[in-house]
């Protein structure tokens, strides 16, 4: 689509990533194969140089890559469930593990989890079977079972179990009005899940 041989996407992200991370840092990047970079750098150099982290669906080439070299991880929530979310922590931290990192110190994110928080049977159906479904191309029960779509109970139970999963923290993406569902999490179902 922007004129790049497909096959060459992760050899040119994992090069990527070692040059920003690099620039960020106040460090000259080594010439690669792709980006040719070594005069270019950033001034002033941040203070506190900003974490870079991979956005990454749970591969073991990703999970891999990730613990040689990124600040964080920023799992999916419409592409995970609280078991795949553990079970890809797990093959992290033995990663992380092996490139002698601390896994307890290596944080973790949810993003894209979105939500909707009502007792309206008919409009969480109609957000997922008519939004959100057909944009993500998956099963609306799928994911009415994996995301805080619906009563306050069901959002409750989905966090806790990725809580449970070991999640240390989750990005809200709500589907609908937002400024309202925000305040209707925060007075329904942040108390409720388990600290």
């Amino acid at each position: 689509m922007v004129g790049l041989p497909f096959e060459q996407r992760w050899a040119r992200f994992d090069e990527a990533f070692v040059t920003v991370r690099a620039l960020v840092h106040g460090e000259r990047p080594d010439p690669g194969t792709f980006y040719d970079l070594h005069v270019v750098h950033i001034e002033p150099v941040p203070r506190l140089p900003p974490e870079v982290w991979f956005g990454s669906w749970g591969s073991e080439q990703r999970l891999r890559a990730m613990a040689r070299v990124a600040d964080g991880w920023m799992a999916s929530g419409y592409n995970t469930t609280p078991e795949r979310f553990a079970e890809a922590r797990k093959r992290l931290d033995d990663n992380l593990t092996v490139c002698g990192r601390d896994p307890e110190s290596f944080p973790d994110l949810i993003a894209t989890m979105w939500m909707y928080v009502s007792d309206d049977h008919a409009q969480t159906k109609r957000l997922l079977e008519g939004v959100l479904a057909p944009i993500l191309k998956r099963d609306p029960s799928q994911l009415a079972a994996q995301l805080p779509i619906g009563p306050p109970d069901h959002c409750i139970e989905v966090l806790s179990a990725y809580q449970h999963a070991g999640a240390q923290q989750v990005l809200l993406w709500p589907i609908h009005d937002p400024v309202q569902q925000l305040h209707a999490f925060h007075e329904l179902v942040v108390d409720q899940v388990h600290r």
